[in-house]
């Protein structure tokens, strides 16, 4: 049961870490079986796959720190509203392909 009086930071944290451990274990973990039905589906090369996921991580790290400092100049709040609406639009663009 969830203390009433415990600091809120701690309540944060465990959101946090539930949602990293469902992104690791939907999205990295489960890599090999994504790859299996794509590359069935659409005839990809595993060097394609290969390739793909490691600009992707790549991207990740060189994005991180620019983030941080977005996040630190803009505040929270503010990035996920613009990221929210991103992610909607590209959702939108992405069923034209």
């Amino acid at each position: 049961m969830i203390n009433p009086h415990a600091f809120h930071g701690w309540r944060i944290v465990a959101a946090g870490f539930v949602l990293e451990m469902l992104m690791g274990a939907l999205l990295f973990h489960a890599y090999g079986a994504y790859v299996v039905l794509l590359r069935q589906e659409f005839g990809w090369s595993k060097t394609l796959f290969s390739a793909a996921f490691s600009m992707a991580r790549a991207e990740s790290g060189i994005l991180g720190p620019i983030q941080g400092w977005l996040t630190d100049r803009f505040g929270p709040r503010t990035l996920i509203r613009i990221g929210m609406t991103v992610f909607g639009l590209a959702f939108i663009l992405f069923s034209q392909i």
